[in-house]
């Protein structure tokens, strides 16, 4: 029990680092980059800008929609 204990609290431990770690980054990125320029210093969150667009246009697919790269993959294809 105690093995267990211990490897779930170094597994929270890590995953709070893990989180902690881009938190203090973009918390602390005008010193990170040593620029006063708004727009510079407004990039980081960017990031999750991006991700939640693209989340957004990864759930407005189609479920069984085949990509452009599935159909070329899936094309017959000519022997000679």
């Amino acid at each position: 029990m105690v093995e267990v204990l211990s490897t779930s609290a170094k597994t929270v431990d890590g995953g709070l680092g893990l989180l902690g770690g881009p938190v203090l980054m973009i918390a602390n990125y005008p010193t990170l980059t040593g620029s006063r320029l708004t727009w510079v210093n407004a990039l980081p969150w960017a990031l999750p800008a991006a991700a939640a667009v693209g989340a957004i246009a990864a759930g407005s697919r189609s479920v069984g929609a085949a990509s452009a790269v599935d159909r070329a993959e899936t094309a017959p294809t000519r022997t000679t």
